[in-house]
């Protein structure tokens, strides 16, 4: 799961400069490549059950993206 950390900023940075769909295409790589990772690693069984928490989790992010988008900024700075 190397880059993550880098993927989800990149996300951010995006929403953060108004691109919707850009901070949307990037979550959505991160969750196919989670969800990939949660099927092999748990079984079709275990990952049916997860899969809807997983679900969850990231639609939770796509929404925050999108009102960091509308809202047109944060700082993603570290200080």
């Amino acid at each position: 799961m190397s880059k993550v950390t880098d993927q989800l900023l990149a996300a951010a940075h995006a929403a953060g400069n108004g691109d919707r769909d850009e901070s949307l295409a990037l979550t959505l790589a991160l969750r196919e490549r989670h969800f990939n990772a949660a099927s092999e690693l748990l079984g079709t069984g275990v990952f049916g059950e997860f899969h809807a928490e997983l679900e969850k989790r990231f639609n939770s992010l796509d929404d925050l993206l999108r009102g960091i988008a509308a809202v047109g900024g944060i700082d993603c700075t570290h200080s």
